[in-house]
């Protein structure tokens, strides 16, 4: 990345940092929305045990992947003041907690699964689908986190059409994988639900060898060794990443385990709710992967931009992120409202499951409005390191507002599944505003600072 001079370079700048992201975003969404969907053309069974299972996972793999990311804006403020000794040892001790991160994580899922289930008072071969995907995916938890650490150092650098083409040979391996393990090849039992979990560990395997021989030996993560020998832990410096990635990580848990949440709640309206609203959470996934590549595109270029002294160009790319991501949102919108029927026919066959993935898709396409309003704001501030605020507005949409609303929608007013993507999606709506209100005045801040010390 280089110091741009007029809107013209800045907007294409962002784009060429925003659209790789974007296609590695779509690569690793549809890992898990393949898993979906093929396990979708089995039988609505299996994808209900599968929809049980995500929303207990998705929450902590998320989560700590939301922590590990906090290296991204370390790392790029560090490549902006071009400290690249500082920019080894980072990364060199951010593998120990990652991987230490991700073992935590399949312990609870190893604990806590059988806890949860039972609780719901599932069918007995949703139990064992959602028992068995889960005792698979804590695998992949600790493999995931080593694979997070490496792609956020190379898309600090800038290097973001790297990691693009990286991750987009996971999703081809994801699609080969499900195959042979969902319905089985050759000597390979089918395994149903339980295979998606299976493939998709196979693919993250191989993802994380891929990631790893980039780092060391091509141009330009070479330069930085950081395979060169193995450091010894310094826990004590450790805090200073954690300190930026915790508050992203707690604010990603609170976004992600709202729709854990609700599609626990719906598990409760019956077998194909559940697996009708899960297909939509899959369509939301993919509709988000755009507001929230700028988001990281934001997050990259604000925060080079405050690591080299130039608020000012950090507030031009702010500007652009917002207008790139809600003009994209206003045409997905349309896309996936006229198309619903053509999207729910991806997932099944059957026609009440279909007219039911129809009818989440809806409320999908709305909140994927509402997403593309909140998401670079929320980058913006990650790379102005004001990551605290994001965690704490964070809360207030989704668990002061959307959640309390979605029940009472449900609940009591009647609406059924569908109320709590009406809270949820009007949370988003209020935090858009906390967000704008937060923003303005991090901004201003960082102007008024800049003109106390001039270069």
């Amino acid at each position: 990345m280089e110091q741009t001079f007029s809107f013209r370079q800045r907007l294409k700048t962002f784009i060429l940092v925003m659209l790789p992201v974007l296609v590695t975003n779509l690569a690793i969404m549809s890992v898990h929305l393949s898993d979906t969907m093929m396990t979708g053309h089995v039988n609505s069974v299996e994808l209900a045990g599968v929809a049980v299972a995500a929303n207990i996972y998705m929450p902590l793999f998320v989560t700590c992947m939301g922590i590990v990311s906090g290296l991204s804006p370390t790392i790029a403020h560090l490549y902006g003041g071009g400290d690249s000794a500082e920019i080894r040892r980072v990364v060199r001790q951010s593998f120990y907690w990652a991987l230490l991160l991700g073992l935590f994580g399949s312990l609870l899922i190893y604990f806590g699964t059988p806890v949860l289930l039972d609780r719901l008072n599932l069918e007995q071969r949703v139990w064992e689908v959602a028992f068995g995907y889960s005792r698979v995916m804590m695998f992949c938890l600790p493999v995931s986190m080593a694979v997070v650490a490496l792609r956020e150092f190379m898309n600090a650098l800038g290097c973001t059409r790297i990691t693009m083409l990286i991750t987009s040979l996971t999703a081809p391996l994801n699609i080969f994988f499900n195959y042979v393990f969902i319905f089985g090849a050759g000597p390979v039992e089918p395994l149903g639900g339980v295979g998606a979990a299976c493939g998709t560990l196979a693919a993250f395997s191989a993802a994380a060898l891929i990631h790893a021989a980039v780092a060391r030996w091509m141009s330009p993560f070479d330069g930085y060794r950081i395979f060169d020998g193995m450091p010894k832990p310094q826990v004590h410096e450790w805090s200073k990443a954690l300190k930026i990635g915790f508050p992203i990580g707690l604010a990603m848990l609170s976004e992600t385990s709202i729709f854990g949440a609700m599609g626990l709640c719906i598990a409760t309206y019956g077998t194909l709710t559940a697996a009708a609203s899960q297909s939509a959470f899959s369509v939301t996934s993919m509709l988000y992967a755009i507001p929230m590549s700028c988001s990281i595109a934001l997050t990259i270029l604000v925060g080079f931009e405050l690591g080299a002294g130039r608020p000012k160009d950090a507030v031009s790319y702010t500007n652009i992120g917002r207008v790139v991501s809600l003009g994209a949102a206003v045409i997905l919108i349309g896309a996936a409202w006229l198309a619903r029927y053509q999207v729910a026919a991806m997932f099944t066959g059957e026609g009440e499951l279909l007219e039911l993935i129809a009818g989440f898709v809806a409320y999908a396409a709305l909140m994927n409005g509402a997403d593309s309003l909140n998401a670079p704001l929320q980058g913006a501030l990650r790379g102005y390191r004001d990551v605290k605020a994001v965690l704490i507005l964070s809360i207030i949409s989704f668990w002061v507002v959307g959640m309390p609303l979605g029940w009472v929608l449900a609940e009591l007013a009647g609406q059924g599944a569908y109320g709590y993507w009406q809270g949820v999606i009007s949370g988003l709506f209020v935090g858009f505003i906390l967000l704008a209100i937060r923003i303005n005045k991090v901004k201003k801040g960082q102007l008024c600072l800049k003109g106390k010390n001039p270069d």
